[in-house]
């Protein structure tokens, strides 16, 4: 009667190749059972294959196989139909993909109006068998007054007067859990939003019989004071 003995190997690795030589002895036979004997898996995780021969076992864990267990059983068989098998569990190691921003900016804004741009990131990592991958972000460059959610990645942003008619550059990073990053950088641009001018002279309201009368008005306005103003009174 055939009996397994070799020592299974329970650890793979994400998108590695896994090997593992199942060993069987027979007293019938004074060496190892050879072409005296088949090897099957009885259960196996889907991809992995056996030797039918050779008893080697491989398998390439993918992506969506990682952070779990998997049961083996291994069966070998020989000429007079006799068999043996051994359960067996795997576990498969993740290895950490970077994470992507995917998503696409908001490139233009207004004037004291609420300005968002919710930040997306994939990875690979979300995909796994049981996933454990978190993200954080964060703003590297960003104009005064700018705020991100560091979980989930929601810029919001009120431009001042003085930060309208003008371009402010930004960048924003988001890093997994092995401190693995992406980064996207981009251009916002600020319209301007016209405010009304007001005149802060005080009048002369007294005059002389043929002098000459004058009253020198100004006016102040907001738009003055924008990043790049053109206002014009």
């Amino acid at each position: 009667m055939p009996r397994i003995v070799s020592v299974p190997i329970n650890l793979a690795t994400e998108e590695l190749l896994y090997n593992y030589d199942v060993i069987a002895e027979d007293d019938d036979i004074n060496t190892r059972t050879g072409d005296n004997a088949t090897y099957q898996l009885a259960e196996a995780p889907s991809g992995m294959s056996i030797g039918n021969i050779s008893g080697i076992i491989s398998w390439i864990p993918s992506n969506e196989q990682a952070q779990a267990s998997y049961e083996v059983s291994a069966i070998v068989v020989d000429y007079e139909g006799l068999s043996d098998i051994q359960n067996f569990s795997i576990f498969v190691d993740n290895v950490n993909d970077a994470p992507a921003i995917n998503s696409t900016p908001t490139l233009n804004a207004t004037e004291e109006q609420l300005y968002i741009y919710d930040v997306d990131a994939d990875d690979d990592d979300f995909r796994t068998a049981n996933p454990t991958e978190t993200h954080a972000y964060a703003l590297e460059a960003a104009p005064a007054g700018m705020n991100i959610n560091s979980s989930s990645g929601l810029i919001e942003w009120v431009p001042t007067n003085e930060q309208a008619q003008g371009t402010h550059a930004i960048i924003v990073r988001v890093t997994d859990s092995a401190n693995i990053l992406d980064a996207q950088t981009y251009l916002v641009s600020v319209a301007n939003v016209n405010d009304n001018p007001v005149i802060n002279t005080t009048p002369i309201t007294a005059a002389t019989e043929e002098d000459l009368y004058t009253y020198n008005i100004d006016s102040d306005d907001d738009d003055f004071r924008t990043l790049n103003p053109t206002e014009m009174h």
